[in-house]
Formats: structure tokens, C-alpha cells, sequence
């Protein structure tokens, strides 16, 4: 099986005016140069408009920030992430280059500049850049675990590990690098020994499903079966497309005598494996041509395939930001938030669709189906039925019959 490194997806943002729930720990407040009080109030705006997903905005109003100040590091590193977040790293590494030029100790840009050389797979690069970041903050216990995520790319065993565990001196419940360390001993073989971290990083953060996969996982290769089922059910319940918790749950099944669910399950894995064939081409295929949007499309038509609800929508909104008129992506949009139960964000997007063409019927059926998340089920009937009305022979009008 092929291990993959489990960096922490998510950036550092340097806030100047508000805190956020960032997840990264100890989210910085660093401007050291006083600023006019109206480029803080827009750089205070384009912060929040980033937290709303509303990245056009963060960034016309980042420039009018920019425009009011000489110097305003917060606000170039902001467009970083915005660009980032978007997959134009070129123009990423513009802002952060920028950030930097103006505070060469601004927390977080040396380091999201190696996660963007990770996600190009330059990983000579990426060490250095975190090393960089490593040098000015050394006591983040992220900026450590990014190190170590170098170093395990480009095979450098032991150094990945003295990176891991000073990660976990400086915060021992943090769960990327709790994740990490038994993704070690799982390379080292050890697996006895990897169970214990495994099992914590899954504790430390109950919603992340890749790190009760991996406890299942870990669980199996350390032959303690019966333990590994339960784990492993509850991580293809959370992820019913991930092929290696769908086979390892196969296998633990067997290995407890109960061998015609396994079998379900082994099948189970082969359709999805299939599938995960699909993404990693696709990401392929998004990591050569960022700014492809047909790439950056399929391979959200493939997490949403896969069941990858979370995946599949963080792509399509960066494709969102691209193509902000296009009806169909936001009706796409609006879908997987409902099936998320974010009602509030599902419903700016169906609003926007019906506000441009209030014939779009796709989006009267998803409204239909918002309401009724929402225990309307009155307006839920309405909506389908001015859907019914647009269109009584649409699929998905049909659909709704039966």
C-alpha cells in the first residue's frame, strides 16, 4: 500500500484586526508597522469576505487596502491565499514574494510557499522554504511537521522523524503529526508501535475520516482484528468511497470468520479503486494545467463520485471564483452544501441561479429538496411544483414521482 505524507491541507492566515477559527494553532497577529486606520478597516473586510468564500471581493478589497498604505505585508499575504486557495500559484508566490519583501519574518508565507512547491512536488524546495519558515518560528509545532513532510517525500527517514517528534514536543495533541509518526512506524513496519498515534490523531480530531481510516488500518496490519472492525466500519461509514478503508475492512471481516461480508466489501473496494484511478489522473491532470477549468471540473465530478463530498466541493468552489455566472457549477454547488448541511450557503447559490433565470429547474427541484433539510415542507412542495410547472417531462421532475 502506498503511504501519503498527511500535511495539513489547511494555511496559515495572518489576521490583523480579528481572530478566526483557524486551524492552525496560535494564528498570528503581526503587523508591526502602524497602518491608516482605512487601510485596516478594508484589510479587516477582505479577511472576512475570505472566510465568506467570497474571494473576488477579498481581493478588490486587499488592493484598495494596499492602495491606502506603503506598507501592508497582511494584505499581499492574504492575496497569497486567495491565489493559492484558487491554484494560481504563480500568481501566489507573487503576493507572498511581496509579503515577504516588506516583513522577511511575516508568520506563515515562508511556509505556505513550501506547501505550494509540495503541491508542485518540488520537494527539495519545499524543505528549504520550511526550513526558512522553521528558522523565524521555531516553536510552531506545524512549521516542523511541514519540515518532516519534506524529508519523508524525499526519503529522508531519519530526519523526517527528528521533525515529527519536534512537532509533537511543541504540541503533543497535534494530530497532523500524530498522524504522521505512524505513518512511520507503518513505513518502519512497526505497527505495534504506530497504533497508539494513530488512535490519538483520530482522538484529536474526531471529524477528520482519513485518521480513523488510518487507526483501522493500523489496527489490521497490527493483527488485532476484532479491533479493527469497528474502527473501520465507522470510517467507510464517513467515507463509503475510500478503497483502502472499504479492502482493510474486507480483510478484517475475513480474518474474524465472517467471510461473505468480506467479500461484499473486497468488491466494494475494487469499483472504488476504480474510481480513485479516475481522481489521481485528474489531479494529475489539474497539477500540470492549473488553469485548465475543464481539468479542475472533472476532478470534482470524480471526488463527487467517489462520495469525497468535501474534496468535491472545495474544488468547484475555486472553479466558482473562476466562473462565477456559470448556473450550472452553482447549482452543482448548492447540491453538495445541502448534502452537507450547510442550508445557509446552499441557498445564497440557488438565490443567485433564480435571481438570473428563474427557469432553471434543476435549482427549483434543489430548493425543493433545501426546504425540506430545513422542515418546510410546504415551501419544499411549492418549489418542486413551479419545477413541475417549468418542465412536467424533466428526468429529474419525473424522478420526483417516483
Amino acid at each position: 500500500m502506498t503511504i501519503r505524507w498527511m500535511r495539513n491541507a489547511a494555511l496559515v492566515l495572518v489576521l490583523l484586526l480579528t481572530a478566526c477559527s483557524d486551524p492552525e494553532p496560535n494564528a498570528p497577529t503581526v503587523t508591526q508597522t502602524p497602518i491608516p486606520p482605512e487601510a485596516a478597516a478594508l484589510l479587516g473586510q477582505a479577511q472576512q469576505a475570505f472566510r465568506t468564500g467570497d474571494t473576488p471581493r477579498a481581493l478588490q478589497l486587499a488592493d484598495q487596502a494596499i492602495g491606502k498604505a506603503v506598507l501592508l505585508p497582511d494584505a499581499h499575504f492574504l492575496k497569497g491565499r486567495v491565489y493559492e486557495q484558487r491554484q494560481q500559484f504563480d500568481a501566489a508566490v507573487a503576493a507572498y514574494a511581496k509579503a515577504l519583501e516588506q516583513d522577511a519574518d511575516l508568520q506563515g508565507a515562508w511556509y505556505n510557499l513550501g506547501n505550494i512547491a509540495m503541491a508542485q512536488q518540488q520537494f527539495q524546495q519545499a524543505r528549504r522554504l520550511y526550513q526558512r519558515e522553521a528558522d523565524r518560528h521555531p516553536e510552531e509545532a506545524y512549521v516542523w511537521h511541514g519540515l518532516a513532510g519534506a524529508y519523508f517525500e524525499l526519503g529522508v527517514m531519519d530526519s523526517a522523524r527528528y521533525a515529527v517528534e519536534e512537532a509533537l514536543a511543541r504540541d503533543p495533541a497535534y494530530a497532523p503529526a500524530l498522524s504522521s509518526m505512524a505513518d512511520l512506524h507503518r513505513f518502519e513496519g512497526t505497527f505495534d508501535a504506530g497504533v497508539p498515534f494513530a488512535q490519538r490523531a483520530a482522538e484529536a480530531a474526531p471529524g477528520n475520516a482519513n485518521y480513523v481510516s488510518k487507526y483501522g488500518t493500523m489496527l489490521l496490519m497490527a493483527e488485532q482484528y476484532a479491533e479493527a472492525v469497528p474502527v473501520l466500519r465507522e470510517a467507510v461509514q464517513r467515507q463509503p468511497g475510500d478503497p483502502e478503508a472499504l479492502l482493510n475492512l474486507g480483510r478484517a471481516l475475513q480474518q474474524t470468520g465472517q467471510a461473505d461480508e468480506a467479500a461484499a466489501f473486497i468488491q466494494q473496494a475494487e469499483t472504488a479503486r476504480q474510481l480513485q484511478v479516475e481522481i489521481t489522473q485528474a489531479e494529475a491532470l489539474v497539477r500540470a494545467e492549473p488553469n485548465n477549468l475543464g481539468h479542475q471540473a472533472r476532478l470534482a465530478q470524480a471526488y463527487q463520485q467517489a462520495g469525497r463530498l468535501a474534496d468535491a466541493l472545495r474544488v468547484y468552489r475555486v472553479l466558482e471564483t473562476r466562473a462565477p455566472n456559470n448556473l450550472p457549477l452553482l447549482n452543482n454547488i448548492a447540491n453538495l452544501y445541502i448534502q452537507q448541511g450547510d442550508t445557509a450557503a446552499a441557498r445564497q447559490r440557488l438565490d443567485a441561479i433564480l435571481d438570473r433565470d428563474p427557469s432553471v429547474v434543476e435549482a427549483w427541484i434543489n430548493r425543493g429538496f433545501l426546504y425540506r433539510v430545513m422542515g418546510q415542507p410546504a415551501r419544499a412542495q411549492a418549489a418542486w411544483a413551479e419545477a413541475r410547472r417549468l418542465n412536467p417531462n424533466h428526468p429529474s421532475v419525473l424522478a420526483l414521482g417516483r
